[in-house]
């Protein structure tokens, strides 16, 4: 079954919904979409048109995807951010930023300043970390490329500063 451009946006709110802090309905930053209904616990993984769209608003790096993927393998443990610079042998910066991005995301609990751990706030987070783990053991290039993929606002704006003329639009 073939789903449209709203059709998929229109699901993609519904799951974005049930995850977001009420704040964020509040002060409009989501919409809710016409009819809302949250998400009941027998929802399925969302199909691969959702998942992709999850991959791309859910992580930022590769960084982000490894530590997702560590934290998830062992939920019940606290991990320090030097653990994780540790196990992930990376930067206190790039541990940083891809705490703060799980964290937006809903899928990281911030403990206190050192100390996270991983906490999807909804069912169907969980579900979407589960089939992303199932499909990146599977097929970890077609997940990477998902990430690398998507154009970033700072590099086209970076970009953009060396043309000498603009793009007709």
């Amino acid at each position: 079954m073939k789903t449209t451009r709203k059709q998929r946006r229109f699901l993609l709110n519904r799951l974005v919904l049930c995850a977001a802090p009420a704040q964020f309905q509040r002060d409009g930053l989501i919409r809710s979409p016409r009819n809302f209904k949250p998400l009941g616990m027998t929802q399925s993984v969302p199909p691969e048109s959702n998942f992709v769209e999850m991959v791309e608003n859910c992580l930022d790096s590769v960084w982000s995807l490894d530590m997702l993927l560590l934290v998830y393998s062992q939920p019940d443990r606290v991990w320090t951010k030097t653990d994780l610079v540790i196990e992930l042998r990376s930067s206190d910066l790039v541990v940083a930023q891809s705490v703060h991005c799980l964290g937006g995301a809903g899928l990281l609990v911030e403990l206190d300043e050192k100390t996270v751990r991983y906490a999807a706030v909804s069912p169907d987070l969980a579900a979407f970390v589960t089939k992303l783990e199932e499909e990146y053991r599977a097929r970890p290039n077609y997940i990477r490329r998902i990430i690398f993929g998507r154009t970033s606002a700072k590099l086209t704006s970076f970009s953009d500063a060396f043309l000498l003329r603009k793009p007709p639009r």
